[in-house]
């Protein structure tokens, strides 16, 4: 065989297996094949019905589809249409079984008769497009004897059918029925405009922008988006009770109220405008029309009852809708400087007039933040006769916030307050109303000027490589400088050699290692005196190293400073408190600079404290060998016998362990409360000639000891310990912990 015949053969043959293939798929199953005979209606498609007319004794029902899922009633009324009533007809006949069938037999027809179908209760039609040939008949006859089936014909059929009586319930629905319920046709979310007058009175207009809600009156505003979705959707869900339809008749509506309406509501959604009159209240019910159509029916008034608003309660109380996250850039016009803080690559916020420094990070956001949460406490006025009234001629704040990607910029401006003080008036810049929100946190940052955003770090060092501090306190000076060795320690060289305590001038160093002020509160002051700060109350100078400068070495190798540091110092001045009271903030400044601004008082408190060392007895109290506590009455005296402790005055019994060892313990770590004097030339003049409580201890090394003198203030004794001058402050309850067997009148002295 030639190549080009069996090419053409080959062909032929794939053709037919393609065909073959396309012919199988589209054959149907042997289910479907047998599902099929049993319909009714084995070809019908709900989809493609346009109309139904159903015929009855009590008149024609004729219902044409207006769009998908949208039907109108054209007969015995023109209303619209139940669009849930009409797809369950369609469905009905889709699925429709036949129960049973009545064939012809011997060549002799089926008496319709017999079944009521030589004259058929009901005649039903639907046309699946416009021609005549388009048109579906089909007949209804009688009810099966006893049962709930009904016999049907189809219009040129010869067969008889019994089917299920749900049909025949389809088929008799009334106009009610079948008539669409819901006042309303709306998508809340596709609308564009809605509209709510009462009475005679000016209507509520409000229209959509964008993805947000306006009022265009009685006053041109922001909308609550919630708020007026909710009215839609009160719209939307209002549904007439089959049975509260009153009338579809042209009649005088004044007597139902609907003639001077109370309530209008008007929705414009895709070009169409949909509205509802609301007439008189009667037994709970509330006449209602719509006014494109005839029908006049009840509303149950609870369901009209959200829909009574005022203008206000449909107004955005948010100021203003933001992300802080995204803010680009925010100006801030004060009646005396002009203001931007820009958000950088580098930095989080950055001042950039009319200074160029780092904003704070907190203040600035925690502003933003504020802004960002304002709700509107009153609406004000709608059109303000004088602005002035508000303090909004000249704005203490114009503040506009720019956010990335959003070409319109927040702007709002900032006036006065109210006479309470507690709220403020302000306005979007460009329109009308005029608001009261809270004035706190708003609008002292808003109008101070730019100190209210200045990063609040105003001294920053390596606190590792401070090596000397100076406080000066009147006439006091402490001088302290760290000595250097395996362990650095600080030691107070001025007023007197002494080790310092630690942890209060490493809480000084840290402190002012990282210096973070309260507020801002003045730059480039004139006079000093209202802060206290010409004449400071404390000085404090810390003196630091700058770097070690570093020569290139081979890897590898050790690097060795090549000079002597540069050494920097900073000082600290501390003025008056900004206010009575304890536990209040100071003025303070860096001496040179030129901001005054406020310390917290947890900061000052330290530089207010007594440097020197407080630990009042150093102490290995396992050398201990020997425990005396006299008090004015009597002694008593404690030895360790191996690893035991007893009592041996002024009686000998054996007493625990455990509580010699907490007595010893507490001894060591006993910390004074701050240092009195630095030598007690006159012991009497503290009750210490005559001590209330003396604690000795006996150990390999001779004897040290601790003495309590008289009562101080504040719960404070006079205290004095073996091998110091200083007399120290120290709690009674602190001093409790080392009284042994203490007489009754001691515990009745005791503060």
């Amino acid at each position: 065989m030639r190549p080009k015949n069996t090419l053409i053969l080959l062909g032929v043959a794939v053709v037919l297996i393609l065909f073959i293939q396309l012919y199988e798929k589209k054959k149907p199953s042997t289910d479907e094949w047998q599902l099929q005979q049993v319909k009714v209606f084995p070809d019908f498609k709900p989809d493609r019905v346009s109309q139904v007319e159903i015929k009855r004794e009590d008149g024609p029902f004729l219902v044409k589809k207006v769009e998908e899922g949208k039907w109108l009633l054209e007969k015995p009324r023109q209303v619209r249409a139940d669009a849930a009533e009409v797809k369950g007809l369609l469905d009905e006949l889709e699925f429709l079984g036949k129960v049973g069938t009545i064939s012809p037999e011997g060549g002799k027809p089926v008496d319709m008769a017999s079944y009521g179908l030589d004259k058929p209760r009901i005649e039903t039609s639907y046309w699946t497009g416009p021609a005549q040939a388009d048109k579906h008949t089909f007949y209804i006859g009688a009810s099966r004897a006893g049962g709930s089936e009904v016999y049907m014909r189809h219009e040129e059929g010869k067969e008889v059918y019994m089917v299920k009586g749900s049909l025949l319930d389809r088929l008799t629905k009334s106009l009610n029925d079948l008539r669409n319920k819901d006042v309303f046709e709306i998508d809340p979310n596709a609308a564009q405009r809605v509209e709510l007058r009462y009475g005679s009175g000016e209507a509520i207009k409000c229209f959509k922008e964008g993805e947000n809600w306006r009022l265009e009156s009685p006053v041109a505003d922001k909308g609550d988006n919630e708020k007026i979705m909710q009215v839609l959707y009160n719209l939307r869900g209002l549904t007439v009770a089959k049975d509260d339809f009153i009338t579809d008749e042209e009649v005088d509506l004044n007597k139902w109220g609907l003639g001077n309406p109370q309530l209008v509501a008007t929705v414009q959604e895709k070009g169409q405008t949909q509205t509802l009159l609301l007439g008189n209240t009667r037994d709970n019910k509330v006449y209602a029309k719509r006014q494109e159509e005839s029908a006049v029916f009840f509303l149950k008034d609870n369901n009209v009852n959200p829909l009574k608003k005022n203008p206000n309660e449909l107004r955005d109380k948010k100021l203003a809708r933001f992300d802080p996250l995204y803010v680009s850039k925010v100006e801030l016009k004060t009646r005396d400087q002009n203001i931007v803080i820009e958000k950088t690559k580098e930095y989080d916020y950055l001042i950039t007039q009319p200074v160029n420094v780092l904003a704070d990070r907190d203040a600035f956001k925690g502003f933003l933040d504020v802004i960002k949460e304002l709700e509107i406490q009153n609406f004000v006025a709608n059109k303000p006769d004088n602005l002035a009234t508000y303090g909004l001629d000249q704005p203490g704040a114009d503040i506009t916030i720019t956010l990335k990607d959003e070409p319109k910029p927040i702007r709002l401006q900032l006036g006065g307050k109210d006479e309470r003080g507690t709220l403020c008036y302000i306005k979007r810049t460009g329109e009308e109303p005029v608001f009261a929100v809270k004035a706190e946190k708003l609008h002292e940052p808003a109008t101070r000027g730019y100190l209210a955003f200045r990063d609040r770090l105003v001294m920053e060092f390596n606190r590792d490589k401070a090596e000397r501090l100076v406080v000066d306190r009147g006439d006091k000076r402490f001088l302290l400088e760290k000595k250097p060795g395996q362990e650095e320690k600080w030691f107070l060289k001025e007023p007197l050699e002494v080790e310092a305590d630690e942890e209060l001038v490493n809480n000084i160093v840290w402190s002012m290692s990282f210096l973070k002020v309260e507020r801002h509160v003045e730059e480039g002051p004139k006079d000093l005196k209202p802060y206290g700060l010409d004449a400071p109350r404390i000085r404090a100078t810390v003196t630091y190293a700058k770097g070690l400068p570093m020569t290139d070495k081979p890897e590898g190798e050790i690097f060795v400073a090549d000079k002597e540091p540069d050494m920097e110092s900073q000082t600290l001045l501390i003025g008056k408190r900004a206010k009575e009271g304890e536990n209040v903030n100071s003025y303070a400044m860096l001496q040179g600079g030129n901001l005054v601004f406020e310390l917290s008082w947890t900061e000052v408190r330290h530089l207010e404290s007594e440097p020197a060392s407080k630990v009042v007895i150093s102490l290995d109290y396992p050398a201990v060998t020997g425990v005396s506590i006299t008090y004015p009455e009597k002694e008593i005296v404690y030895q360790k016998k191996g690893d035991a402790w007893e009592m041996v005055g002024p009686e000998q019994k054996p007493v625990a362990t455990r509580e010699i060892e907490s007595l010893l313990y507490n001894l060591k770590n006993l910390k004074a409360d701050d240092i009195y004097r630095y030598s007690a030339k006159e012991p009497a003049s503290y009750g210490l000639d005559k001590p209330l409580f003396k604690l000795t201890l006996n150990t390999g090394h001779g004897e040290k000891s601790i003495m309590m003198g008289n009562h101080a203030e504040k719960g404070l004794h006079y205290v004095k310990a073996s091998g110091s001058d200083f007399v120290f402050l120290i709690s009674h309850e602190k001093l409790e912990k080392l009284m042994k067997e203490k007489p009754l009148r001691e515990a009745s002295t005791a503060p």
